[in-house]
């Protein structure tokens, strides 16, 4: 290791090999989940749910809904788009248009809920990265095409 290295109360501590944080010490990015809000106003508008992404944990996302055994789709896209209002429905698209992409696609189990459980990579240029999700859930009857959309959702990826 070379260069410099400041220490602010001796919280890191530096060898000639390698430079550690003690735990404990603050987290610059940590993670967090917001919810952005229904998919529609609707008393059967399913609702997405997530466990904060850590890096190198497992988060668990999750829809309830009332549902069952409908198709799911789970698109993610990039933080900064303003929700869409859909013209003549009631329901709200959170991702952005621009960045979408389809992340998972499954079913709902018999009683209309769905669970995905995964590792956010240990990678540390995931920190602070910032994505929005939201699912749709295929009736045949909804108001978009026969989706109704979830909750939509802001994740950021950090640590604890």
């Amino acid at each position: 290791v070379s260069g410099r290295v400041l220490a602010l109360n001796g919280a890191v501590t530096m060898d000639s090999n390698t430079i550690t944080i003690p735990p404990g010490c603050p987290c610059a990015f940590p993670a967090s989940v917001t919810d952005l809000g229904p998919g529609c106003v609707s008393p059967i508008t399913p609702v997405l749910a997530s466990t904060a992404p850590v890096t190198g944990q497992l988060v668990t996302w999750t829809i309830t809904s009332v549902l069952p055994s409908a198709m799911v789709f789970v698109f993610l896209s990039n933080c900064g788009a303003a929700p869409l209002t859909v013209p003549g429905t009631s329901c709200t698209v959170y991702v952005d248009l621009a960045s979408l992409e389809l992340f998972f696609t499954d079913t709902t189990d018999s009683f209309g809920n769905w669970t995905l459980t995964f590792v956010v990579p240990p990678d540390p240029v995931l920190l602070g990265r910032c994505v929005v999700i939201q699912g749709l859930v295929w009736t045949g009857t909804g108001p978009l095409a026969g989706d109704i959309p979830t909750t939509g959702l802001q994740l950021t990826v950090g640590c604890m």
